[in-house]
């Protein structure tokens, strides 16, 4: 009996550690954040997003889907919380809140058409003092041509030693091999959110 009972714990554990939350829906405003597979990645802390267009940066916002478990290891989340801003994003602020980490494997935006995805980042788009944020750094890719600014796989969001609470990736850049995420601070500063 405790077999039966064990097997149907493994797999509803199976089925909500793969689960993600959020509804990609075509046509419409979306971020897509994709939590990395490293230790100590998913979070129960609060991501809160801004976007910026032409006419400025929104105002912040919680993203969070009531009833789901969002930001867990490996899950691709949906959030609808910028539906109103169908023009193109020009850049995408996030903000940790709580010192519960969250490792962003993949960014997802809107481009005026369609969700596109960022799936690399510049080490700087943490901003000024960030450190030790980027994490599984890419072998001899650069986002600067002296080879002074490391490419990374994935990036840590926390309140803590690290200097890591905030990302502002310009959405605009695009080259051969992609879309990379590459920091906005030097055109325009978001701010910091009422957490």
């Amino acid at each position: 009996m405790n077999i039966i009972y064990d097997s149907i714990w493994l797999i509803l554990t199976l089925t909500t550690l793969t689960e993600s939350c959020g509804t990609l829906v075509d046509d419409l405003p979306t971020i897509g954040l994709k939590t990395a597979n490293v230790r100590f990645g998913n979070s129960n802390g609060d991501i809160i997003a801004s976007v910026r267009t032409t006419n400025g940066w929104s105002t912040w916002r919680n993203l969070d889907n009531s009833a789901c478990n969002d930001f867990e290891k490996k899950n691709t989340d949906y959030f609808n919380n910028f539906n109103d801003i169908v023009e193109p994003w020009m850049a995408v602020a996030l903000y940790a809140c709580h010192t519960d980490g969250w490792a962003m494997d993949e960014l997802g935006y809107w481009n005026g058409k369609e969700i596109a995805w960022i799936k690399t980042f510049c080490q700087d788009i943490g901003g000024p003092g960030a450190r030790r944020c980027g994490i599984k750094k890419k072998p001899n890719q650069y986002c600067t041509f002296d080879e002074t600014l490391p490419v990374f796989d994935a990036y840590w969001l926390e309140q803590d030693e690290t200097f890591c609470p905030l990302v502002v990736i310009d959405t605009s850049i695009s080259c051969t091999s992609g879309h990379l995420g590459r920091s906005y601070y030097t055109i325009s500063d978001p701010g910091r959110p009422q957490c």
